[in-house]
């Protein structure tokens, strides 16, 4: 079966990267629960975007891999697992091979998990399904441009930090003068290399600081990818990443786009920006996906059940709106009625959804307050879809972040103390990403 796969309907998963901490709860190891993963994005989505080095060292996919019949071979087969795949310096193509020799001399103890023979089949299966939808590609310079900037700006910020002990600062500033001394040789810095060089043995007095400080350079290296496409690709990550992904996208107003970087630098406070809390209710549609009939269908046949139901709709507008935080305030009742209608469809002709009670609907907005302005600047907002997700969906901005700019208390109020925050949808705006970088 070949599904055309528009790179604006298809999603980056935070989640499934090997430097993101999994958390408590959601067992992706688990081929069984990895499988039901793989079904669910199929019916949202129409296909995941996974970066070649995670392919290679990340557990979920080596335990996946293991089993034949699961869906892992299938979707990598189909092409609803693409690669991200980079090109070297020559312009050449990298194979996963390559990719691994690579992770060998920068990170061995990576290396080493990596299963026998696992390399060479993963190979394979991507060599067929890029002969018919060749892969995205990206280029090491970019996306280390990305990740350093990135990570000098938040080491610096948290060498002040008071809530860090000393043994916390001095680990921050040492991999900060370190990765100084690289980038003025003219050397790539990637978060394998201050692995490699920095972790202490797990029993070392010195072990905990480096854990608390690893945390902050993974929160530099999550979503460095998305932005070398230029916003068309959706990311889904987790609200407790904490990765400082922006709140708006990449058709943002100049407007919005000033108050992203004030937001991200830290220094909206003194350009009096404030924020404020607004919500509107909605009774919505219930949906619950139907796992009895759901594990019984291969990805492919979920595929083609999924795309009887006309999902292009929703989809387009999905990424439109993700394209600003004012598109996502402008366009959210339009994106909820397609919504609402293509799980209808997918409810009546597939049966792949059980439906439930309606239920009353809180969406919650953020507005940033600009002094200066005559206008509010939309922020963020938490906008919930009648999708069968635990909790209200996250739009534009990790929730992690979110509490740090507007305080614990007032980030309750987003839904009043009933929101259990699962995940977040986002297209960054690189403009103000690679403005970080070159500060």
């Amino acid at each position: 079966m070949s599904i055309p796969r528009p790179i604006e309907q298809q999603i980056f998963p935070d989640v499934l990267q090997a430097h993101n901490l999994m958390p408590a709860g959601l067992s992706l190891a688990d081929p069984q629960v990895f499988n039901r993963f793989l079904r669910e994005e199929a019916l949202i989505s129409r296909g995941l975007v996974v970066v070649d080095s995670d392919l290679n060292n990340n557990k979920i996919f080596h335990k996946a891999a293991e089993h034949d019949e699961g869906l892992f071979w299938a979707a990598i087969r189909s092409g609803f697992i693409r690669r991200a795949a980079r090109k070297d310096d020559a312009e050449n193509l990298l194979t996963q091979r390559e990719i691994a020799e690579g992770l060998k001399r920068s990170a061995p103890q990576r290396f080493e998990q990596i299963p026998v023979d696992y390399l060479a089949k993963l190979d394979a299966a991507l060599a067929s399904a890029e002969a018919v939808s060749p892969p995205l590609i990206w280029t090491p310079k970019d996306v280390y441009a990305s990740f350093t900037g990135r990570l000098s700006a938040m080491l610096e910020s948290s060498v002040a930090d008071a809530t860090r002990d000393s043994a916390q600062r001095d680990m921050i500033v040492a991999i900060r003068d370190w990765v100084s001394d690289q980038l003025a040789g003219g050397n790539r810095v990637g978060s394998a290399e201050i692995e490699s060089r920095f972790e202490p043995p797990p029993d070392s007095t010195g072990f905990p600081a480096w854990s608390a400080v690893w945390r902050l350079v993974l929160d530099a290296q999550t979503g460095n990818i998305p932005p070398v496409f230029r916003g068309d690709l959706t990311v889904r990550g987790l609200t407790g990443a904490s990765d400082r992904m922006l709140p708006g996208g990449p058709e943002a107003s100049p407007e919005e786009k000033a108050v992203q970087a004030q937001i991200y630098a830290h220094d909206y406070a003194e350009r009096s920006i404030d924020f404020e809390v607004r919500h509107t209710t909605t009774t919505l549609p219930d949906f619950r996906p139907n796992w009895k009939r759901l594990d019984g269908l291969s990805l492919e046949q979920v595929e083609e059940l999924r795309d009887a139901a006309e999902p292009g709709e929703r989809l387009i507008k999905l990424f439109e709106a993700r394209g600003s935080a004012e598109a996502m305030a402008a366009t959210q009742a339009a994106l909820r009625d397609a919504t609402a209608g293509y799980l209808d469809r997918l409810a009546s002709a597939g049966d792949l959804l059980i439906r439930q009670t309606m239920r009353v609907q809180m969406d919650a907005q953020v507005v940033a307050i600009v002094g200066s302005l005559d206008r509010a600047v939309e922020y963020t907002m938490v906008n919930c879809l009648p999708w069968p997700e635990e909790g209200p969906q996250v739009v534009m901005c990790d929730y992690t972040s979110l509490v740090s700019e507007i305080g614990m208390e007032r980030a309750r109020e987003l839904a009043r103390g009933e929101a259990k925050f699962k995940w977040v949808y986002k297209r960054p705006d690189y403009r103000v990403i690679e403005r970080a970088a070159r500060a």
